[in-house]
């Protein structure tokens, strides 16, 4: 997308005002356009460059006189006779077509809608589909019998079956909105709403709006500056919600209960009128000016209280492990070639952790009056992130611009060590990459409690209390390391100690902790309770990855010792709940292991694409084939699948491990347009198959300590499995010790795997109900074999490398080779058993 002095420099025009008039015709899937531009041409413009796509243009005129034009890919280019200056008029006569997905100008069953956020503007008119630039529309619409019209501004009159819509204030194209369908109308002052079927909680919805609209108004000191406000509710939209100026769209299904969730979503969408529709950023590379403040902004309209709101906290940590993860980019930098990609977790959640961080260092009062400033000074126009750090440096007198502008630049979080010793608390940054960073803490004394927000604007920082210092937690968008031990999690309110969790979970990815330590604090925090609701997917992830198979009976058993598990939903009680809660509904149907139901949850992908693909290729009991039956109807669900910022699709396919199976999703897309965000998928999968590789030897010796204090002939399955562990992890540190590259930290030596290899071995005899030992040339020979296999695919594998790929590709090929071997392994490991058992018969 080009920023806004790409755009003026590529066509030398600025849009002043658009005079659109739209007749859709539903049945026929078209729609044919008028459109009068008005614009400020720069002297000696010899071409006007428009964004155009998918439309066929009939005819063009500049002042009246017909023009050249033509169409090279979505761009539209007029060639006047002679060149341009001063200002210009253009008319343009086009036809489209009517999307059957969410983007450009669309239609439902029973409606027409536009959604043109983030570039699908140029698919309904040509136009100047920048964010930087705003300009007045002027919409008329010939509405189809018996349906009305709705849009960003009032209805300025009716004239048979044509809606002629009052003028706009300036508006950036992504903004601009038309609905039309035999919609039932309900006003309340400024705010209506429509709907195609009445539902029980439509006042509800509109009460929460109204409700919201007054809390906004008051809480930054600015009135709504669009007069109405529309709230229409529609079958699809393709996203949950769309923040159209004085128009919001929204999915019926997403609103349908009266919860937390649906209240915030509609604040979410009213505080964009003020961010976003009030003051516009400049350009897509600032979308977090947006999506960051309606994401912080919202809870506020909806929660009295959220000084320890542990779901909110939970949804905020999500932005940093994202921010620590493969593909972790910057909040402001370079726009990719498909905007879509920005609207993501980091751009909504780490765009809200910075506001939150913010506001918890220069205090409510300040934040309340920059805000005011920084919408008043640029109200009707388009901001940068500097114009917020000036206003918020002249209500607080901090320095906001040290701190912020690092953290919009900076890709990945900052790493904070926090330790304690008599009465002194102690912070230190890890790494080279110093930012300047407030510090919240709060600190149990001997005296009582202490809390304190500590400006770090070097490599450390101290803070001296009045009392003997018993434990300390910090909280701020950057990761904590407790290199002395972490405070008690029972000690801890609940988002504190989801901090604590989700920073233990990172430390873990990183190599920086072991496995061990973090199961040991999961079964504190379980125990004491407040992380669960974070605690629950992260174990379940450690299940997927390291605990399949023949372990999961062993892991089982112990989680369900810390975290006793509920009454499964089954298929049928989960479908008699959709129409309740058709979110929470769909995550279990989602979640279901009954390879019975397997049709029906396939079936999920025609009738709620984005989130069935997304929560069907995260459950493993169905990833793969669910993968094979999207690959099988890719013509008819390709395209549907692929929600805004990377949902659906591509957030499905980063839960794979395997690599093989990153090599037939690079297959499949050989030939194919590739799903924006791929390339993050792709990394995902290779960052979670490097995890398995060397923690799953962690596991296995975690589940062998598990299953030695138990029956023996209980775990034997697990045990055998064990084995196998083990002998792919002997192959992979033979391999990385051969090529002379460091293995993860808490991978064991190749000596202490091989006595671990024959302690599983002993294990697993003995569960069989045999005394008989292994045969001391046989075990010794197996672990010969394993040795040499790993010795050939060294050799191997230091012929095809070279210097760049060294680092990662030998973990991923002998992660490849791993399957092979342990499965010649267990084999001949099942004959054995087989003669022993024999033998004692």
């Amino acid at each position: 997308m080009d920023s806004a002095a790409n755009c003026a420099k590529r066509s030398g025009v600025t849009p002043s005002r658009y005079r659109l008039h739209l007749t859709p015709d539903a049945a026929a899937g078209t729609f044919s356009g008028e459109l009068t531009l008005g614009l400020a041409v720069e002297a000696g413009t010899e071409a006007i460059v428009l964004d155009c796509l998918d439309l066929d243009i009939e005819a063009a005129w500049i002042d009246a006189a017909p023009v050249a034009w033509r169409l090279d890919g979505d761009r539209l280019m007029l060639t006047p006779t002679t060149p341009l200056g001063g200002r210009a008029s253009v008319r343009i006569a086009y036809a489209g077509r009517l999307s059957d997905t969410a983007r450009g100008l669309y239609r439902g069953e029973g409606f027409i809608a536009s959604q043109l956020q983030p570039d699908h503007a140029r698919r309904v008119f040509p136009c100047l589909d920048d964010p930087s630039l705003r300009a007045v529309l002027e919409l008329s619409v010939t509405v189809p019998d018996g349906w009305t019209a709705i849009s960003n501004a009032a209805v300025a009159g009716r004239d048979g079956i044509t809606t002629t819509f009052a003028p706009t204030p300036p508006l950036p194209t992504h903004l601009m909105a038309v609905a039309l369908g035999a919609f039932h109308t309900t006003g309340n002052g400024p705010v209506s709403l429509h709907t195609l079927a009445p539902g029980p909680n439509d006042a509800w919805v509109q009460d929460t709006a109204v409700a919201a609209l007054a809390f906004f108004a008051d809480w930054l000191g600015v009135p709504y500056a669009f007069g109405k406000l529309d709230l229409v509710l529609l079958p699809e939209i393709g996203v949950a919600g769309m923040e159209n100026t004085g128009a919001i769209f929204l999915r019926r299904a997403a609103v349908a209960r009266p919860t937390r969730e649906a209240a915030t979503l509609i604040a979410h969408e009213i505080a964009h009128q003020w961010f976003g529709g009030l003051v516009t950023p400049a350009g897509w590379d600032e979308l977090w000016l947006n999506e960051g403040f309606a994401t912080w902004l919202a809870p506020k309209a909806v929660a009295a209280d959220l000084a320890d709101d542990g779901s909110e906290v939970a949804a905020l940590r999500a932005a940093l492990n994202a921010d620590s993860s493969p593909g972790a980019r910057p909040l402001s930098g370079p726009v990719p070639d498909d905007p879509a990609e920005l609207f993501d977790v980091l751009t909504y959640r780490k765009g809200a952790a910075l506001l939150r961080m913010l506001e918890g260092w220069i205090g409510d009062a300040a934040m309340r009056a920059g805000l005011a400033r920084y919408l008043a000074d640029h109200a009707l126009g388009v901001v940068r992130s500097g114009d917020l750090w000036a206003a918020l440096e002249a209500a607080s007198g901090q320095p906001v611009a040290a701190v912020a502008g690092d953290f919009v630049r900076r890709a990945g979080p900052a790493r904070v060590a926090l330790r304690w010793e008599g009465r002194t608390v102690h912070l230190a940054q890890a790494g080279d990459d110093l930012v300047t960073l407030p510090v919240a803490l709060r600190i149990a004394t001997g005296a009582g409690e202490h809390r304190h927000t500590v400006l770090l604007e070097g490599p450390t920082a101290s803070l001296t209390l009045p009392g003997e210092v018993q434990w300390a937690v910090a909280d701020g968008y950057f990761r904590i390391l407790y290199p002395d031990g972490p405070p008690p999690p029972a000690a801890l309110t609940p988002s504190e100690a989801i901090v604590l969790v989700e920073d233990a979970w990172l430390a873990l990815w990183a190599g920086e902790s072991d496995l061990p330590a973090f199961l040991d604090l999961a079964a504190q925090a379980l125990t004491a309770g407040p992380a669960a609701t974070v605690l629950r997917p992260r174990l379940a992830d450690l299940r997927d990855l390291l605990a399949g198979g023949a372990r999961q009976p062993l892991f089982d058993a112990w989680l369900a010792g810390l975290d006793p598990p509920g009454p499964a939903a089954g298929f049928a009680d989960l479908q008699a709940r959709l129409a309740e809660d058709e979110d929470a509904a769909l995550a279990g149907l989602c979640a279901l292991t009954d390879p019975a139901v397997l049709a029906d949850q396939l079936a999920l992908l025609d009738r709620w694409p984005v989130r069935a693909t997304e929560g069907l290729l995260a459950n493993p009991a169905v990833r793969a084939p669910a993968w094979d039956h999207l690959k099988r109807h890719w013509n008819r669900l390709g395209e549907a699948v692929q929600g805004l910022g990377g949902r659906g699709l591509v957030a499905g396919l980063a839960a794979f491990t395997d690599p093989a199976a990153a090599a037939d999703i690079i297959r499949f897309f050989h030939d194919r347009p590739a799903p924006a965000g791929l390339a993050g998928a792709l990394d995902r999968i290779a960052s979670r198959a490097g995890f398995q590789g060397w923690a799953r030897t962690a596991m296995d010796a975690f589940l062998l300590r598990q299953g030695a204090s138990g029956p023996a002939g209980d775990h034997a399955p697990t045990l055998a499995g064990l084995v196998a562990g083990f002998q792919g992890a002997l192959v992979q540190r033979v391999l990385l010790d051969s090529l002379g590259l460091a293995a993860p930290p808490w991978m064991h030596t190749a000596e202490n795997l091989r006595g671990a290899l024959g302690a599983a071995e002993r294990a697993w005899l003995q569960s069989l109900g045999g005394q008989t030992p292994m045969p001391a040339d046989l075990s010794r020979r197996l672990v010969e074999d394993l040795e040499a296999a790993a010795a050939q695919l060294a050799a191997l594998t230091g012929k095809l490398l070279d210097a760049r790929d060294r680092d990662a590709a030998p973990i991923v090929v002998a992660g490849l080779a791993r399957a092979a071997i342990t499965a010649e392994r267990r084999a001949e490991l099942a004959a054995l058993a087989a003669a022993v058992t024999l033998g004692e018969a």
